[in-house]
């Protein structure tokens, strides 16, 4: 039961002071209780007045909604350009990153967030660029020591990145649905390589859990003309997942991959181009 309090006293007090005095005091205890017998009250204003607060409340929520819709951005349209723009962030987000979509189990509510962890400052420019011409936000970027986290939260870019491809460690796949054509394929090997290629004295090597995924890898080098191996190597822990390798040596491969995907990754591009000029490779 709701009991309308003296509000001049009650704000004087306060709630615990004035309940622990309601409960000590005689006197005070039955000048409240008169007080409250006697108070006049208008039924009919009451529920006027709470009608006029949810009104309120309701169009509060309805306005909230129509703003919140309003600045919601649009699904991309399938064009060249934004398949380019995906297979982009597919590719750097199957390396260093990932799409999770989480939902609550004690309340309704499901998070949808994108996290990608760069290992040197070349790679924020094109990832952010693509993804707020893509979803119309612009990811939280982070300095973490030797590497940098860059995150955002958002429903629209989960829902479609995932309607593309799979992404995790031992499920990731290339996102074939968008990779139809060279530029769509060049772009989504670039940045994959950007994350996860080691460039070393004789050749580029890729390593993952994935074997399935590097298979991939393999044919889709395969259509720029660029030949590589996959090797397995079996840790000692048996609890520990298979690697396998991909690695592309031959001078030939390396010149060709260079001129004809190449790195975004400053430091691994100028690597790779000194290693083969020093060889009389020819670089364009």
């Amino acid at each position: 039961m709701h009991i309308d309090m003296d509000k001049s006293k009650c704000g004087r007090l306060g709630a615990n002071a004035f309940w622990k005095r309601f409960a000590s005091d005689e006197i005070f205890k039955e000048k409240m209780k008169t007080l409250w017998k006697t108070q006049k009250v208008d039924l009919e204003q009451k529920k006027k007045a709470g009608k006029l607060g949810a009104e309120a409340r309701w169009k509060g929520h309805t306005k909230k909604q129509k703003t919140k819709e309003r600045k919601q951005h649009p699904v991309p349209p399938k064009n060249q350009e934004n398949s380019l723009l995906r297979s982009r962030l597919c590719g750097y987000l199957s390396g260093d990153g990932g799409v999770y979509i989480r939902k609550e189990k004690h309340r309704k509510a499901t998070h949808y967030d994108i996290s990608f962890y760069p290992d040197h400052e070349s790679l924020i420019p094109p990832f952010v660029d693509a993804f707020e011409n893509l979803y119309g936000k612009k990811p939280k970027v982070k300095c973490l020591g030797n590497y940098y986290s860059v995150h955002v939260c958002s429903k629209l870019a989960c829902e479609d990145l995932v309607s593309i491809t799979s992404f995790g460690t031992l499920s990731w796949v290339a996102p074939h649905k968008i990779l139809d054509s060279v530029d769509a394929k060049r772009e989504w090997l670039k940045t994959y390589f950007d994350s996860e290629a080691h460039v070393s004295k004789n050749s580029i090597c890729v390593q993952s859990v994935n074997e399935q995924g590097l298979n991939q890898i393999k044919s889709l080098l395969e259509t720029f003309g660029i030949t590589s191996r996959i090797y397995k190597y079996e840790r000692k822990e048996k609890n520990w997942n298979t690697n396998h390798l991909l690695f592309i040596s031959t001078k030939r491969d390396r010149e060709r991959y260079l001129n004809e995907i190449g790195f975004n990754h400053v430091l691994k591009s100028n690597k790779l181009k000194a290693q083969l000029s020093s060889r009389g490779a020819r670089i364009r």
